[in-house]
């Protein structure tokens, strides 16, 4: 774990192209529109925390968890000057063992960012871990439809069907996105719910 959290220290000690300082639109329009109401979330790859203040500063008991010291770091930083109730966790979201299970888990850029061996199991880490039956996973992933100019992994809804739809979760939401950051790539906004 060590090589790997270092170089994602390397990458928040400047400007990660994938940091933005808001949450996903897709998440504030189904917070706002009471599609979804967690009591319970998780951010998995939290980087600098954003999604994390979002769902805190509505009352939500709101975890981050991530490999990066610096980027917890500054998330702590930053919410601890603006007053903010939400809990961090410096760690790998494979070792990480909650004491509950959570009824919203997002991950924006965790799971393309795996080798492919963990992708197979993360569905089932998810299950395991951290989402509730009944709860919600959102995730957006960099999509097959985006050039190969580097950076993550590209993820075919193939794949997330494969993975996760087959047992334990429904895909209720599948929609193509451009990211919100640096090069603004093609990617894919996709929302499973646990279904056993």
């Amino acid at each position: 774990m060590f090589l790997n959290s270092l170089s994602w220290d390397l990458a928040y000690l400047i400007w990660p192209p994938w940091n933005v300082s808001r949450p996903p639109k897709e998440l504030v329009e189904a917070i706002n529109r009471a599609i979804i109401f967690p009591e319970r979330s998780i951010d998995l790859g939290c980087g600098r925390g954003y999604i994390v203040e979002y769902l805190a500063k509505l009352g939500i008991e709101a975890w981050g968890i991530d490999i990066s010291a610096i980027a917890i770091r500054q998330a702590l930083a930053r919410i601890n000057k603006n007053s903010i109730n939400a809990k961090f966790v410096r760690g790998d979201i494979f070792e990480f063992k909650p004491r509950e299970y959570y009824d919203l888990v997002t991950d924006k850029g965790c799971y393309h960012s795996l080798p492919l061996i963990k992708r197979l199991i993360y569905p089932s880490l998810i299950r395991s871990r951290y989402l509730k039956v009944g709860g919600d996973l959102l995730m957006w992933v960099i999509s097959d439809e985006e050039p190969d100019w580097g950076g993550p992994n590209r993820i075919s809804i193939s794949e997330i069907k494969r993975n996760f739809t087959e047992r334990w979760f429904k895909l209720k939401a599948f929609k193509r996105i451009r990211w919100d950051a640096f090069k603004s790539p093609y990617g894919y906004f996709i929302w499973l719910k646990r279904s056993e």
